[in-house]
């Protein structure tokens, strides 16, 4: 299911609770928004579905995995940073 920005929030406050506000969200990554943890709070979001996103945005399919695996992946950013995870199709 396709989310907007404000949606994912809404759904975070409503499952998390008030630490939704801690978890970081990735710009430009709502169509691979998958669900969220608890403890600690953060969102999970797809590895394959990101890089689509990013070939959507005219990336190469290399330019849009290095980008993906050392500015996403590699900006880890502390306990609520955006878990990415492979996803079975």
């Amino acid at each position: 299911m396709l989310m907007s920005r404000e949606e994912i929030e809404e759904f975070l406050e409503d499952v998390v609770g008030r630490d939704a506000a801690d978890i970081l969200l990735p710009d430009g990554f709502e169509r691979a928004f998958i669900g969220a943890t608890l403890d600690p709070p953060r969102a999970i979001f797809s590895i394959e579905l990101c890089i689509k996103s990013l070939t959507a945005q005219g990336m190469s399919s290399g330019a849009a995995e290095e980008h993906f695996w050392v500015s996403v992946v590699g900006a880890e950013l502390g306990e609520c940073s955006p878990l990415f995870i492979y996803t079975v199709t």
